[in-house]
């Protein structure tokens, strides 16, 4: 088992051949507490948040004042897939430092790890800092509470689409921009560009590096991900189109030919 405990993430961490776990050096005696009280088992004390058939998340209390998420995996299917590549937990862990190295708000990395045998994954788990009084891009859809408050939704998706943007410009597709995964929460006062929320991305284990001539293929995706489930208009449509392609610093996909994937 290689452990690795420091202040920040480093793909550097990361196995292929043997088990590995990364701790954040302020988490590391919490990350040990917890672990003792069988805390980060399916079926110990914490709050599921929800589950698919391989995997399980919990929220857990941590200390006064602070929960975290532990995303851990019920079994691995697959596992010779994982021979040459890290499981979701691991990339997702890298994807979190490089979105927050690029100045996107992301919920703190406090540990990550995979187990294997002989070169096999056998488990993986990744535990953040919970997303204290964030709520998803949902809460803007057709039907839900917020639907017609036009101003908030204009610059929740305006800001977060300026936000894919330089994402896109570092040549980093993300693959699952869904309103689920686009955080937000008002401010107490809005700041001195006048923006009332502030923003937060959550479940980033999709996202791929890529050429920048291929984001620019792909990079509609992305946008369609997001805005698709808003049932907009054209004009509508059109218009958070423009927001990004402005957005956009190096080599911005053609404004018409995005307007064409998309509106299609």
């Amino acid at each position: 088992m290689n452990k690795h405990t420091a202040s920040t993430f480093s793909k550097k961490f990361i196995s292929l051949r043997s088990s590995w776990i990364y701790c954040k050096d302020s988490f590391a005696e919490i990350f040990e507490r917890l672990l003792q009280q069988g805390a980060f088992l399916e079926s110990g004390p914490g709050e599921k948040i929800w589950e698919t058939r391989t995997k399980y998340v919990l929220k857990l209390p941590a200390g006064e004042n602070f929960d975290v998420v532990y995303k851990g995996y019920r079994k691995i299917s697959k596992v010779y897939s994982y021979l040459l590549r890290p499981s979701s937990c691991g990339l997702e862990a890298v994807n979190y430092q490089r979105i927050a190295d690029l100045g996107i708000r992301v919920p703190e990395l406090l540990a990550a790890g995979e187990k294997r045998s002989f070169h096999l994954l056998k488990g993986a788990f990744i535990i953040t800092r919970f997303a204290e009084d964030f709520e998803d891009g949902r809460a803007f859809l057709p039907g839900a509470p917020l639907a017609g408050e036009e101003k908030l939704k204009e610059e929740f998706l305006r800001r977060h689409l300026e936000l894919l943007a330089r994402c896109h410009d570092e040549r980093i597709l993300h693959r699952g921009f869904t309103p689920a995964n686009i955080m937000w929460k008002k401010r107490s006062a809005p700041d001195i560009e006048g923006n009332a929320l502030d923003l937060l991305w959550i479940d980033l284990a999709s996202c791929r590096r890529l050429p920048l001539w291929l984001i620019n293929r792909k990079c509609y995706k992305d946008l369609a991900l997001c805005l698709k489930p808003f049932g907009f208009s054209r004009e509508q449509y059109a218009y958070f189109i423009e927001l990004y392609c402005a957005a956009r610093k190096k080599v911005p996909p053609q404004l018409q030919v995005l307007k064409a994937e998309l509106l299609k």
